[in-house]
């Protein structure tokens, strides 16, 4: 099957002679001969047409600067995993403790807000490891209070890592 290329694109089938293609088309439109498929499922590489492989993923596209089947980035949408890690955070035994210390003392109370700021709007994963151990040291200063249990830092480790965060507190 022929095929004609122009600009090094094929842009359609050769349904001429190679003599009357040369009288009436330009020369920068070349017949090629290629296998027998629809424009559609073929390229040219230069030198020939030669068939696409099999598309690798139904969201890819065929890059015709490269040749090949291109799957477009992952947009990722970094404030839903905030939104995500708050909503986690807020059903934990951990953030029970967090809200019962904000109500006993001012330091205990700054360090909370300070850590919910981070979460809502900063959404700095070193901003929030700082405020988680800002936390930590409250709790650990005031008499009344105490740091998380290991269980606690496991639950809250474990809401990172399922929101793809990076630190461990």
């Amino acid at each position: 099957m022929k095929f004609i290329v122009f600009d090094g694109r094929v842009v359609g089938y050769a349904q001429l002679s190679a003599a009357e293609h040369e009288k009436n088309y330009q020369s920068e439109y070349k017949q090629v001969e290629g296998p027998d498929a629809v424009v559609e499922d073929v390229y040219f590489d230069g030198e020939s047409i030669l068939r696409k492989p099999e598309q690798s993923s139904d969201n890819a596209y065929w890059d015709i600067g490269i040749n090949e089947w291109v799957v477009p980035p992952v947009f990722v949408d970094y404030s839903l995993r905030w939104a995500s890690l708050s909503r986690e955070l807020v059903s934990t035994s951990a953030w029970e403790k967090v809200y019962a210390a904000g109500m006993k003392t001012i330091a205990a109370n700054f360090a909370s807000t300070l850590l919910i700021r981070v979460l809502d709007i900063v959404q700095d994963e070193n901003a929030l490891l700082d405020a988680f151990n800002r936390l930590r040291e409250v709790l650990v200063a005031a008499s009344s209070l105490s740091d998380f249990t290991q269980e606690e830092l496991d639950e809250i480790n474990s809401k990172l890592e399922e929101n793809n965060f990076t630190i461990r507190v």
